[in-house]
């Protein structure tokens, strides 16, 4: 079991990351509710496939935030060892993202229902991936901590580690800042800057984006743009908003330079996309 001071402190942090990332997601639900709408497709097949994809989307992008707050806190704590922790750290990360499931599951069952469509759609699939992925962040986390131990005795608070999956970024105490992208080398940011640009081509010329969703993504894209530019950017937002342009063009045929570009150009941030 987690120390029940660090437990309390990593609560009060995923409470509000998670509320705020909660209206986000309720903001995007209302612009394909609309959009749909407007175009009379409310009760079609592309809106419930698109609201699918946003509920497995947010689902990652949780359980992401979960796992970023917990590592936080952890490390803000001195990287405490038990002969535990590897099942500790995944009891509680199973425990979240099921919360997480419960809500966005029956938010995805209720939408599906009033559009009357009697369809299995479901984000059972997408939590097996989340959770057998975060399965994998933490082995690596805990062999991280225990192979620094063996070395120097006790885990060194300035330790750097690498996370493989869509983690991003870990701040290594209280009042530390984890600032993903100016840390990128010259060809890394080189790459990432092009690979948005040829998102944004690929958005402009693809005619099966309709007019009203082809302009908020290419504004998702500059905003991207704009956060790497930063002094501080907003590292969770450039991970939501890079997981959304990278969900709105993998299925796109002629994206798919684009989108594996992108995809590529994420790695050094540790972000992978599907």
């Amino acid at each position: 079991m987690l120390d029940l001071t660090l437990q309390a402190r990593f609560e009060k942090l995923l409470e509000a990351r998670i509320s705020e990332q909660r209206k986000q997601f309720q903001l995007e639900l209302g612009q394909i509710d609309a959009q749909a709408a407007s175009y009379g497709r409310f009760h079609s097949g592309s809106r419930l496939l698109r609201l699918q994809q946003v509920h497995e989307s947010e689902l990652a992008i949780r359980a992401i935030l979960t796992w970023e707050s917990l590592v936080r806190v952890h490390r803000t704590f001195g990287c405490p060892m038990s002969d535990t922790l590897r099942e500790d750290l995944k009891a509680e990360m199973s425990s979240r993202i099921a919360q997480c499931f419960s809500e966005l599951n029956w938010s995805l069952t209720d939408r599906v229902q009033k559009t009357q469509a009697n369809l299995p759609f479901s984000l059972n699939e997408a939590r097996l991936a989340v959770a057998a992925k975060h399965d994998i962040e933490i082995d690596l986390y805990v062999d991280s901590l225990s192979t620094n131990t063996l070395q120097q005795g006790t885990p060194a608070m300035t330790q750097n580690y690498n996370f493989y999956g869509n983690v991003g970024s870990v701040q290594t105490g209280a009042n530390s800042v984890a600032n993903v992208v100016q840390n990128l080398d010259a060809d890394d940011r080189a790459s990432l800057s092009s690979a948005l640009q040829q998102v944004k081509e690929a958005l402009s010329v693809t005619p099966s984006i309709e007019d009203t969703q082809r302009r908020e993504l290419l504004e998702i894209a500059e905003e991207c743009a704009s956060q790497m530019a930063a002094k501080a950017p907003n590292n969770t937002k450039l991970l939501t908003m890079f997981n959304v342009l990278g969900t709105a063009i993998q299925s796109i045929a002629s994206a798919q330079p684009a989108y594996q570009a992108l995809k590529m150009a994420l790695l050094p941030l540790g972000i992978t996309l599907p």
